[in-house]
């Protein structure tokens, strides 16, 4: 069986993005699961939910927003920056 490979990096984020989803409210997660995980189409979240598609679109952009609002997907380098990365020229 062929699969896609994923990287490490890929499936951290995934990981975080799980971990993260797994706090929202009920019906985010459901609105999560039936149109990212399992595909389903608008159509088919609304009657599954039992919303018209103005709540749905309300509830997508609400989604979207809570992931977004995660701070644990920033990565702090581990390195300090160094305010100039390449030693200044000799004039």
């Amino acid at each position: 069986m062929h699969g896609a490979v994923a990287s490490h990096t890929s499936t951290s984020r995934m990981g975080r993005v799980l971990a993260r989803v797994e706090q929202l409210p009920d019906d985010l997660r459901a609105l999560f699961h039936a149109t990212i995980v399992r595909g389903e189409p608008k159509a088919a979240a609304c009657v599954s939910a039992q919303i018209d598609g103005e709540a749905f679109d309300q509830r997508y952009a609400r989604l979207l927003r809570e992931l977004k609002r995660d701070p644990s997907r920033v990565v702090l380098p581990q390195v300090p920056r160094l305010r100039f990365p390449f030693p200044p020229k000799k004039l």
